[in-house]
């Protein structure tokens, strides 16, 4: 079977899977003091918007084990298809129905 993505498109889904779950966490006060307390930083993002939402919705169905609206709406608004979506809930070995 032929991949719906392209070499960077995979570099991308291999980075999400390795990240952890707390890059899409929010970053007030109380992060930015345990990032200051215990040295922990955030993973930086992708510099295109492409590659960082197909990261992002690889992280969030890593989290969820399922779809969560936005971020499926976000991967699609950056340009992801519907069968790229769905091609990584099967990597990652969720139902894609």
């Amino acid at each position: 079977m032929i991949s719906p993505f392209d070499a960077l498109e995979q570099s991308a889904i291999a980075i999400g899977r390795r990240d952890r779950i707390a890059h899409r966490a929010p970053t007030g006060r109380f992060a930015r003091l345990l990032r200051a307390i215990f040295g922990i930083a955030p993973s930086s993002r992708l510099a295109n918007a492409r590659l960082e939402a197909l990261r992002s919705l690889v992280i969030a169905l890593r989290q969820r084990g399922q779809r969560d609206a936005q971020v499926i709406a976000d991967a699609l608004d950056a340009g992801l298809t519907p069968t790229q979506i769905e091609s990584v809930m099967r990597v990652l070995g969720l139902p894609t129905r």
